[in-house]
């Protein structure tokens, strides 16, 4: 059962469906394509979608600063336990670069990484920021050269075969004991992308969602040590191993998905809503 439209939206559900579908048009051609077309092909469809759906919330937040300054402020609060000013940090699909120049005052170097130049332009960069643009899950730095890697909403993006480039890509550049910290959206209270209210599964750019267990089974199975789940809320996390989430989570994908949806919004909260993983090398 899809979820309901968000309250207070500033364009048409016509425009939302519009968007909605230019997404699935552009997304399956990822889901079809081969593993070397898509190595171009995720660049060429973002920079399209921000071109033909410049009015859409996710592209237009680039404009809002305020929004920008709130979103990235949430997201260096994670971070800044894992960052010392001595602290080499990569961002894997920065996006508006906002969370990475926020993190660049508490390291000594930021690099941020992105396959779309259209959202990543005219950035202001200070002097330990550096924009990178790569195609694929190519990551063009070198071996042991990066000390955290972060990723927000990226993960979901990867077409499925191309998830363990992604994360050998993380481990070559990690250091020996590096973090890699990601967060993505819980499928159990998917879908997350534009199929959200026309879908049950995502259809859309998530090529795929995970839950806290897959996920750390995969971040296991790539080579890092552990795969930890930040559990908490408002700020304040427990490190608690990412298998001990298996027992419960595939009692909640058992129910019916509008009962599912109503437990975790309602009891469990942002719990289980976001996966924040850290993989450990």
């Amino acid at each position: 059962m899809p979820h309901p439209f968000p309250p207070g939206m500033t364009i048409t559900p016509e425009r939302m469906r519009e968007h909605y579908e230019l997404e699935k048009e552009l997304s399956n051609r990822l889901r079809t394509a081969s593993k070397a077309e898509r190595a171009a092909l995720y660049s060429a469809v973002y920079d399209e979608y921000h071109r033909r759906a410049a009015d859409d919330a996710r592209v237009a937040r680039k404009d809002d600063l305020q929004l920008q300054a709130w979103v990235a402020g949430r997201q260096v609060r994670l971070l800044k336990p894992f960052l010392t000013a001595d602290k080499v940090y990569l961002e894997v699909g920065a996006g508006d670069c906002a969370v990475t120049l926020a993190v660049a005052p508490h390291v000594r170097q930021a690099y941020a990484l992105e396959v779309s130049a259209v959202i990543s332009a005219d950035v202001n960069r200070p002097a330990n920021f550096e924009l990178l643009l790569s195609q694929g899950a190519r990551i063009p730095l070198p071996d042991s050269s990066v000390d955290v890697v972060y990723s927000n909403q990226v993960i979901e993006h990867f077409h499925l075969e191309d998830l363990p480039d992604h994360l050998n890509e993380i481990l070559r550049v990690l250091r020996p004991g590096g973090l890699y910290i990601t967060i993505t959206p819980n499928r159990i209270a998917g879908p997350y992308d534009g199929s959200r209210y026309y879908d049950d599964v995502a259809t859309g750019f998530h090529l795929r969602e995970y839950t806290i267990s897959e996920l750390g089974q995969r971040f296991r199975r790539a080579g890092f040590r552990r795969a930890i789940q930040l559990t908490g809320v408002r700020g304040v996390y427990l490190h608690t191993p990412s298998w001990l989430f298996w027992p419960l989570e595939r009692l909640l994908l058992a129910l019916p998905m509008k009962l599912r949806h109503r437990i975790i919004h309602w009891n469990l909260m942002d719990i289980l809503i976001n996966i924040r993983l850290v993989g450990c090398k």
